[in-house]
């Protein structure tokens, strides 16, 4: 038997999300103040970083005791969805739920309470550095390498694009363990902005937010967590996890921005006149920006059904799997259509859908596109069950 599922925000999450939509609309009241943060370093404004910061925002998922707000997954997709309705360029996904999420899953009490608090005060910008080139979306690390050097470690390899690596006073580092005569494995760990041997360059992305390539030549770092035993822990699992996460957060990203993205549209129908009347009077016109509607909606329920599915204890992977792709088919087609219906304004660099289809498109190739989700969901397609809503297989 099915159990009801009830979508709507309470009255703390609806104060949650009007607080956070003032700030940021505030701080980007317009396309013009954004391409002013974006074109300049670090690509985001250290201002409104740090009225998010006072707000409480950056520790809103971690634990109390490692000075966050102890707040839930619902909670940080209202955050991420308010940030992509204005395309604020803030990095929340990438140091919050990303970094902020690995160090709280595996972290040490000591590595928590230092990290953590630097980055819900925020004063410490922590990023994942996990992708490499010639690997394609996944958990593991598989270049770069981490050896035991008496009671340290070093890196060498490369990263890249790691989001804002440039910038990050921390990077959270996965690397294949280099132990003789065992399986590899995928261990994390923390390097510091000045670190020895290490070398990042960065560089603006077509969505006007930053990434790095990174690199360690026997670089010094700490390992991220740890049990004292001679062997070294499998992080894949955690990573696998924390990517999931990701890709939920940065759904809700999308949804916001989709959401801004067909309201512009349908204002620009009501306004722009063609043959001496609005083109809302076009019939065919209306009925695809209806479609635009419907795909939105879908993608937000799947989103936020998401989000519960973590909440509640549920499959994350597979939840965010699904997510990812009917987000993935809706910023597509909602990002298309809403070039395509304002015609050729749609395509200049000064208005703003062809930045919102932009950052559509970034989210979409960010942590795994549609295609590979699809192709994940179809490899388990034999070994579904009927399921309840959030995720629990029937009796």
């Amino acid at each position: 038997m099915s159990r009801e599922v009830n979508f709507d925000y309470d009255s703390e999450q609806n104060d949650l999300r009007e607080a956070v939509r003032g700030l940021l609309a505030r701080a980007y009241a317009d396309s013009e103040q954004r391409r002013a943060v974006v074109g300049a370093d670090p690509g985001y404004d250290e201002k409104t970083w740090a009225r998010l910061a006072e707000m409480g925002l950056l520790g809103l998922p971690f634990a109390e005791e490692d000075g966050g707000m102890g707040a839930g997954p619902i909670e940080v997709a209202i955050v991420a969805e308010e940030i992509g309705r204005v395309l604020a360029p803030e990095p929340f996904i990438e140091t919050v739920v990303l970094a902020g999420g690995l160090v709280a899953a595996v972290g040490t009490a000591e590595q928590k309470g230092e990290i953590l608090a630097g980055i819900s005060e925020g004063t410490t910008l922590a990023v994942f550095a996990h992708a490499e080139p010639r690997a394609r979306w996944t958990p593991s690390a598989e270049a770069v390498t981490a050896t035991q050097r008496g009671d340290g470690w070093t890196l060498t390899g490369v990263k890249e694009p790691v989001p804002s690596g440039a910038r990050a006073d921390v990077l959270v580092v996965s690397a294949v363990l280099a132990e003789d005569g065992a399986p590899a494995r995928t261990g994390l760990f923390l390097v510091q902005g000045d670190a020895t041997g290490l070398t990042r360059t960065g560089y603006r992305t077509h969505d006007g937010t930053r990434a790095a390539n990174v690199r360690f030549d026997g670089t010094p770092a700490q390992q991220l967590g740890g049990n004292g035993s001679p062997t070294h822990p499998d992080r894949t699992a955690a990573v696998e996890r924390a990517l999931a996460e990701a890709r939920i957060a940065y759904g809700h990203e999308a949804i916001g921005a989709m959401d801004t993205a067909l309201r512009t549209t349908a204002e620009y129908l009501k306004t722009r006149k063609q043959f001496g009347v609005t083109l809302n009077k076009f019939q065919a016109l209306t009925f695809r920006a209806a479609d635009m509607y419907v795909s939105l909606e879908l993608a937000r329920s799947t989103a936020l059904w998401a989000s519960m599915v973590t909440d509640a204890g549920g499959d994350v992977v597979s939840a965010a799997e699904r997510a990812r792709l009917q987000v993935s088919r809706a910023g597509r087609h909602i990002g298309k259509e809403a070039i395509q219906l304002h015609g050729g304004i749609g395509v200049t660099a000064e208005y703003s859908v062809g930045h919102y289809t932009s950052r559509l498109t970034a989210i979409d190739h960010v942590l795994g596109d549609g295609d590979w989700a699809l192709g994940r969901l179809a490899a388990k397609v034999d070994s579904y069950e009927t399921v309840d809503p959030l995720g629990a297989p029937y009796a």
